[in-house]
């Protein structure tokens, strides 16, 4: 479970003896886990459907934080009051999509610029789109990725301080994901990350 410091003064304010509950009694148990690498607005659509008290992150098997309610709600009032989108040639840059909005601009899209996470790379393996990619840096499972995907001639990459757009103009020379998810051996691709 979590503690909060608002769970402590909430059972502060009840009348409960902090000096002597246990966290079990005062703890928040409905909670789901998601990588570190999942999307702003997928965690808040997350929290939103299953009314979760709190979504912990992970990276792998390491904790990394939680997103609660409260980031929730800070969050969306955020997102909702600093939407920007600039076009540069024909490019238009939205510093964040909601869920829909980013599912939207997906389907619409001919190619896809991402981070290699697994979230990332299955969403689009299913949608069967042309993507090219760009490791966070420090990212060593996304680089692995990245270098996979390339030898496997399914989407090209290169390291963030590199790319440029030109880089886009022999996308086409790579096959890209299939529509249908079964033609890619999912198997082979995380083997580096299977235990032996």
């Amino acid at each position: 479970g979590v503690v909060t410091i608002k769970d402590i003064f909430g059972a502060m304010a009840d009348g409960v003896n902090i000096m002597k509950v246990k966290f079990e009694k005062i703890m928040r148990t409905n909670l789901l886990t998601a990588p570190s690498d999942l999307p702003l607005t997928k965690a808040i659509d997350m929290i939103a459907k299953k009314k979760t008290d709190a979504i912990i992150i992970m990276d792998g098997q390491q904790f990394i934080g939680y997103f609660s309610p409260d980031d929730y709600r800070d969050a969306t009032r955020r997102i909702e009051a600093h939407q920007t989108m600039i076009t540069v040639g024909d490019i238009d840059v939205y510093n964040f999509l909601t869920s829909a909005d980013l599912e939207t601009k997906i389907l619409q899209s001919k190619i896809i610029i991402a981070r290699p996470g697994y979230t990332t790379i299955m969403d689009l393996a299913i949608l069967g789109k042309t993507a090219f990619f760009i490791p966070t840096p420090g990212q060593y499972e996304q680089l692995y990725l990245a270098k996979r995907l390339e030898q496997l001639n399914i989407a090209p990459f290169c390291n963030q301080h590199h790319f440029e757009i030109k880089q886009l103009h022999d996308i086409h020379t790579y096959k890209g994901f299939e529509i249908t998810p079964s033609l890619l051996d999912y198997d082979t691709l995380f083997s580096f990350f299977k235990r032996k």
